[in-house]
């Protein structure tokens, strides 16, 4: 669970998010068209994510025009302060202090665990009518989202 009350580079400000915007998969900051709250006001604009503030220095986004639209930056450590162009400094939500130890606990024990896939242990125990079933269901929904992007991108509503 992320807590709700946790700190951000000012212990006073919240992000109430009014709309999540758009991931972006091409270059260029990581979300789109984000409504946003700040100190009571309201932003439209982008949202860039990092593992540490600096990366937004190592990945010379300072000087890239796309990520003049930033409107927050979403890091799990703030480890420098990050300026925009203007000289103003960029809002920054550190999440390190937000999540749930019990949550990190959890992804840890299932990153580092030797199995390459979680499950894979009790998958021979699974009847072979249930694994079929749920590779057919896998391979549809991949085939209607390759459908919707490729609709997207063409610019043509489905049928």
């Amino acid at each position: 669970m992320i807590k709700r009350n946790s700190t951000s580079h000012r212990p006073e400000s919240r992000f109430p998010i009014i709309s999540p915007g758009i991931l972006n998969t091409d270059a260029g900051p990581d979300f789109l068209q984000v409504k946003i709250n700040i100190d009571q006001i309201h932003w439209a604009g982008s949202v860039e994510i990092h593992i540490q503030s600096s990366d937004w220095y190592e990945h010379k986004h300072q000087t890239d025009a796309a990520y003049e639209n930033v409107v927050l930056h979403v890091v799990w450590e703030e480890n420098k302060p990050v300026y925009r162009a203007d000289g103003t400094r960029l809002p920054t939500l550190q999440l390190k202090e937000r999540v749930d130890k019990s949550l990190l606990k959890s992804y840890n024990r299932l990153v580092n665990q030797a199995d390459h896939i979680p499950c894979q242990r009790i998958v021979p125990s699974v009847s072979t009518v249930i694994r079929q079933a749920m590779v057919d269901k896998a391979a549809m929904i991949r085939l209607e989202e390759k459908i919707k992007t490729s609709f997207k991108t063409a610019s043509i509503e489905p049928g």
